[in-house]
Parts: C-alpha cells; sequence; structure tokens
C-alpha cells in the first residue's frame, strides 16, 4: 500500500492532499500577500494589523476543517487602544501603532498572549495600557507601504525577551513616535 505522503521520486517534495506548499509558507509569492482582504471589519489600522497577521502562527487545525474563533477587536482609547487577533485556538496576537518614518514606513509593537487576556480585557479586568504585560514573543515590526504598487513589506526590527526590555515609548499609553530615520534592524 502506498504511503499518501511519501514522494515517487526522492529528490522532489512530498505531497499531502488539500495542501500546498506555498500554503505552508515553503515558497516565496509571485505578488503581494493580500494581508488587507478579508478585514470586513476594519477595525484595524494596516501597520498593526499586518504585522500581527505576519507574525502569528500556522494554524494546523484550519488545515483540517477547524479553524480558530476569528478576532478583530480595539481596547483602549487614543494612545491607549491596542488591538488584537486570533493567533489559534488558545492564543491572540496584540498590537500597537508605535510611530512612522517621513518616508512613510510604519512600525508597530506585536506580541503573543494568552487568549484569557483578550477575556480580561473585554471585562475590564486587564486595561489596555498593561497588554503586553501578559504579552511574549514581543517585537517592533516595521511596514514599508507602497501604494503605486499595492506592495507592501514587514520586517523585524527589534525582539524584545520581556516587556522590561521595550522602550517605555514604544508601550500603550504613549503617542505616537515621529522617528527622524528608518530604525536599524536587528532582529532576524
Amino acid at each position: 500500500m502506498p504511503d499518501e505522503l511519501s514522494s515517487p521520486d526522492p529528490g522532489q517534495p512530498i505531497s499531502v492532499p488539500g495542501v500546498t506548499w506555498g500554503d505552508l509558507g515553503a515558497g516565496a509569492p509571485q505578488e503581494s500577500s493580500p494581508l488587507q482582504e478579508d478585514e470586513p471589519e476594519g477595525v484595524i489600522p494596516p501597520s498593526p494589523l499586518w504585522a500581527m497577521k505576519a507574525r502569528r502562527h500556522i494554524q494546523w487545525s484550519s488545515f483540517v476543517g477547524d479553524p480558530p474563533e476569528r478576532i478583530r477587536e480595539a481596547f483602549g482609547e487614543g494612545n491607549d487602544t491596542v488591538y488584537v487577533i486570533e493567533d489559534g485556538h488558545h492564543h491572540i496576537m496584540v498590537g500597537r501603532p508605535v510611530g512612522l518614518v517621513s518616508d512613510g514606513c510604519q512600525y508597530a509593537l506585536v506580541g503573543r498572549a494568552p487568549k484569557s487576556v483578550c477575556e480580561g480585557l473585554r471585562s475590564g479586568q486587564i486595561p489596555s495600557t498593561a497588554v503586553f504585560d501578559h504579552a511574549e514573543q514581543i517585537i517592533l515590526c516595521g511596514t514599508d507601504v507602497d501604494e503605486r504598487d499595492k506592495a507592501s513589506d514587514i520586517f523585524n526590527v527589534e525582539l524584545y525577551g520581556h516587556v522590561s526590555n521595550v522602550p517605555v515609548d514604544y508601550l500603550p499609553g504613549r503617542p505616537p513616535v515621529g522617528f527622524s530615520e528608518a530604525l536599524p534592524i536587528t532582529a532576524p
């Protein structure tokens, strides 16, 4: 009996019914990823939304017909505002705009937190200004949008091991930062 996951030619990739290698991120797309598509809620600005989408984990359950609950929410007001999207059945991605450079590159701080943090935000038990206290994998991402070509580049700028390592000006409660020049990229 042949193994459905084996390749007849050892030099070729295996075939998994219903899954393409592009779905898994193994292949480079031929055009810009449509990060702005399928966002009818319009709740989250592009920079933090695209950074959160780029940093969330692959959801294997989606491949077998059990996708996680869709979350698109904003908490807080003004400079305290943070945004939340789903990251599987047990986690969320949290994000906020940090600032921009005059050439149009925008920066957002994003992190991964347990789904219970979203419930705490909804109930008021966790203030939006403290959301990154509950996050891990906190990273500053840059989003460079080219409106003319309808393309964007999302890149990692700085990875922080803990919220205490994040510059205070990047955290909720602070106004947007107007950077005089692009930030150096130090994260992989």
